[in-house]
């Protein structure tokens, strides 16, 4: 009874810090450990970045295609970021149609490279629904994580970098200067 008391409570544990729908971390788990990161940087000598997604036209796509291929757009992100980003990278469901993704070990121009990465492959992966098969961009912020810059103004910084790129034309990675 306590070993199925033991497994409940785990898979409690992932329900809770797990997005129903795409299945990366939720809001509250990827809140949580950004906090944990960013508090063991001053220990850290290697850099780390961080990621602000944004899917272009989303409420487009779902007045025109419907919120089946709405869902099945969410779904076709996570898969393809599951497989442009490391094990070793988080990638949490921000809110609606933004994420975030956190870079351990990687400076603002790796991000880059990783950023364009995902921006290049979903424009060019059809999103894999019954006919018509859409496909889909996004916009990006990107900022390297700093001891001097709180998490707040951290998040503050890539949220107007984000910004810049959705009113600089979207489909685009800007780099927080």
């Amino acid at each position: 009874m306590l070993n199925d008391l033991d497994q409940t409570r785990e898979k409690l544990a992932v329900l809770a810090a797990t997005d129903p729908l795409t299945g990366l971390a939720n809001r509250r788990a990827f809140s949580a450990l950004l906090k944990q990161h960013h508090q063991q940087l001053t220990s850290r000598s290697e850099p780390a970045s961080l990621l602000m997604i944004d899917i272009d036209y989303f409420k487009q796509l779902n007045d025109d295609y419907g919120h089946q291929v709405g869902d099945d757009a969410l779904l076709h992100f996570a898969r393809l970021a599951r497989n442009v980003f490391r094990a070793t990278d988080t990638i949490g469901r921000w809110g609606g149609e933004e994420f975030l993704v956190l870079l351990p070990n990687t400076d603002a121009d790796r991000a880059l490279v990783v950023a364009e990465r995902l921006r290049s492959t979903l424009a060019c992966t059809p999103v894999p629904t019954p006919a018509p098969q859409p496909t889909m961009t996004v916009s990006i912020g990107l900022v390297e994580l700093s001891t001097t810059r709180s998490l707040s103004a951290t998040l503050k910084r890539l949220d107007d970098t984000l910004y810049q790129a959705k009113q600089g034309g979207r489909n685009q990675t800007r780099v927080a200067i």
